[in-house]
């Protein structure tokens, strides 16, 4: 074994205690995929694309290393009957992926980072430009809590998922995890590769609502 993979062991085998990036996001539970329909609904509540933001987090080495970035929307709508949201439909623009942890000034690290996330290594962004969140139910569980359902869709994968959000009269918010492999979003590199990547993805969602003319 040579010492670059001796180095790789004991840098996975370090104790828990040094500094790695815990979340407190729930992880998604996935559902078989709904084909129900949208409720009918009374109004379509728009998205305010631009004060909008989707961040995510992602890790390397078990936590060690912590990567963040934003992602944009290219299309949101919510559906509402008497006042409350009961479906929805949300558009990624995939190409849009940018890194917020490597400083602008470190020009050819932002790019080679931002080029291979958005390679056939991980979202393939060139075959697969878009990924979409089409919601199938909606429950409030409490005044400003909401329990959501939707089915998914990145690359050529479909799941239904199931995560909790919190509204106000201005915003809708959400912070939940997924398991990127579930998504077919897997690095097929090296094992030392493979491995230095994390599995989990964080997403922290802030949905703004357009104020009505």
């Amino acid at each position: 074994m040579n010492r670059l993979s001796l180095l790789i062991l004991a840098t996975l085998w370090l104790p828990t205690c040094l500094g790695r990036y815990h979340t407190e996001a729930p992880a998604v539970t996935i559902n078989p995929t709904s084909n129900k329909p949208l409720a009918n609904h009374t109004d379509t509540l728009n998205i305010n694309l631009l004060k909008s933001t989707i961040n995510w987090t992602a890790t390397e080495m078990k936590g060690l290393k912590k990567r963040t970035g934003k992602i944009s929307l290219s299309k949101a709508y919510l559906l509402v009957t008497k006042h409350r949201i009961v479906g929805g439909n949300f558009v990624v623009n995939m190409n849009t992926m940018d890194v917020t942890d490597i400083p602008a000034h470190e020009v050819a690290a932002r790019k080679n980072l931002i080029a291979h996330l958005r390679s056939a290594d991980f979202f393939h962004t060139d075959q697969y430009p878009t990924a979409t969140l089409m919601l199938t139910n909606v429950e409030k569980t409490a005044p400003d809590r909401l329990k959501i359902s939707g089915n998914f869709t990145i690359r050529d994968v479909t799941k239904n998922i199931t995560f909790t959000a919190s509204q106000n009269k201005h915003t809708l918010k959400a912070n939940f995890t997924f398991n990127r492999l579930d998504w077919k979003v897997a690095y097929t590199g090296s094992w030392a590769n493979k491995t230095l990547v994390d599995n989990d993805i964080e997403l922290a969602i802030e949905l703004v609502f357009k104020a009505k003319p």
